[in-house]
């Protein structure tokens, strides 16, 4: 996972970038900064900035779900044990 990947996730599970900041061991404004620029690099705002933290965006929740829904994928398993989501179901 990229650190852009790595801040905006902890951003959107905690809501405040101190507060990601403290659990990363990370300044806030390096953060800040990842996160910026994968919005400029997605052409998308992810969160809504707030005095008291920051609100995912519709966009935001969209990379949200999509990675959740990808997780979910990857840990189900076949009868056999076989993870779906990793390719071994076919092999």
């Amino acid at each position: 996972l990229s650190n852009e990947l790595r801040y905006f996730f902890a951003v959107a599970t905690t809501g405040s970038l101190s507060t990601a900041s403290e659990q990363l061991y990370v300044a806030g404004s390096a953060i800040s900064r990842q996160i910026h620029k994968l919005e400029t690099r997605l052409g998308v705002t992810l969160f809504e900035r707030h005095s008291r933290g920051m609100v995912l965006t519709d966009a935001g929740h969209a990379i949200v779900d999509g990675q959740t829904s990808q997780a979910a994928i990857k840990g189900i398993t076949n009868e056999s044990g076989n993870s779906i989501g990793d390719g071994n179901l076919f092999r």
